[in-house]
C-alpha cells in the first residue's frame, strides 16, 4: 500500500502548498516546478511530521539539488490510510483502502494495494470504524461537509473535523528564511460538535440555549452530575439524557 499512499499523498500535498502560498524561489537556482519524489509520515515525540523528499535536477548546471521539506501534522483524518467502504448516491457499496483529506473535504479511495487511488466525494464512507456522511439535503446549514452522527434521537448529536494549513513564511521566498523549528508549514485540525433539533443544525458552544425548550432540563442535569457541555463525553451524556437514552451515571 506504500506505493500509492506516497503518490496520492504527494499529489494532494503539492496542490495544498500551491494554493496556500506562492511558488518557492532560490537565489542561485532557476524557478522550477518541482514535484516531491517520495513522502512519509513520521512520529517525532508528540508531533506527527510529514516529510517530503524532492529530486531537483538543474539541466543548465548539470547538477542535482536534492532536498527535504518538513511539515508539522498532515491533512488526513488520523494521519493515514485505512480499510473501509463507501456508499454512492445510488446506494451502491464498495470496499477498499481510503484516506480522508479533512482540509479539502474529500476522500482518496483505492480498491486494492497495487491500484491507483482516485479523489471522490461520496455520499457516505466508513474508515477505521468511523462513519462520515453528508446531510445537506436533510438539515438546514449542514452544507457540503461530512459529519459523524454520535447520538440518535429527537435531538441528534454530530461531530465534524476541520483542518487548515498555515505556511511558516507568507509570501515569496528568497531561500534565506528561518522558521525557527524547521517546519515548512503547519496542519492544524479542529473538532466541532453540532446538534440537530427541529431539523436545524447548530454548533455547540458554551451555552445551553441551543437545546431550546430543553435548556433548563439540560442545564439542571449537567449541574447535578458535574458535567461540562464543552467536554465531548459529557456532551454525549447530556444529549442522551434529553432523548431518554441515558443510564444511571
Amino acid at each position: 500500500m506504500k506505493k500509492y499512499f506516497n503518490s496520492v499523498l504527494l499529489a494532494v500535498f503539492v496542490n495544498i502548498i500551491s494554493y496556500a502560498q506562492n511558488s518557492t524561489t532560490s537565489y542561485f537556482v532557476d524557478k522550477l516546478s518541482v514535484l516531491a519524489s517520495d513522502s512519509r509520515i513520521e512520529i517525532r515525540g508528540k508531533d506527527t511530521v510529514l516529510v517530503s523528499e524532492y529530486k531537483n535536477p538543474n539541466v543548465r548546471f548539470q547538477s542535482q539539488n536534492d532536498f527535504k521539506k518538513f511539515y508539522k501534522g498532515t491533512p488526513f483524518f488520523n494521519n493515514g490510510w485505512f480499510k473501509g467502504s463507501i456508499t454512492t448516491e445510488t446506494g451502491g457499496v464498495s470496499k477498499g483502502f481510503m484516506a480522508y483529506n479533512v482540509l479539502t473535504n474529500s476522500l482518496f479511495f483505492s480498491i486494492g494495494e497495487n491500484k491507483d487511488a482516485v479523489e471522490i466525494r461520496p455520499k457516505e464512507f466508513t474508515l477505521n470504524g468511523n462513519t462520515f456522511k453528508k446531510f445537506r439535503n436533510q438539515y438546514v446549514a449542514a452544507g457540503e461537509l461530512y459529519y459523524q452522527k454520535l447520538v440518535e434521537g429527537e435531538i441528534e448529536l454530530f461531530r465534524n473535523f476541520k483542518c487548515k494549513y498555515t505556511p511558516a513564511v507568507v509570501g515569496e521566498k528568497t531561500g534565506y528564511e528561518q522558521t525557527g523549528d524547521g517546519y515548512e508549514g503547519y496542519f492544524e485540525k479542529e473538532t466541532t460538535y453540532y446538534i440537530n433539533y427541529h431539523n436545524k443544525m447548530q454548533r455547540v458552544g458554551k451555552k445551553f440555549k441551543i437545546f431550546d425548550e430543553n435548556e433548563g432540563k439540560a442545564k439542571e442535569f449537567a449541574e447535578k452530575n458535574n458535567l461540562n457541555i464543552q467536554n465531548p463525553s459529557d456532551l454525549i451524556k447530556i444529549v442522551k439524557h434529553l432523548n431518554g437514552l441515558d443510564s444511571n451515571l
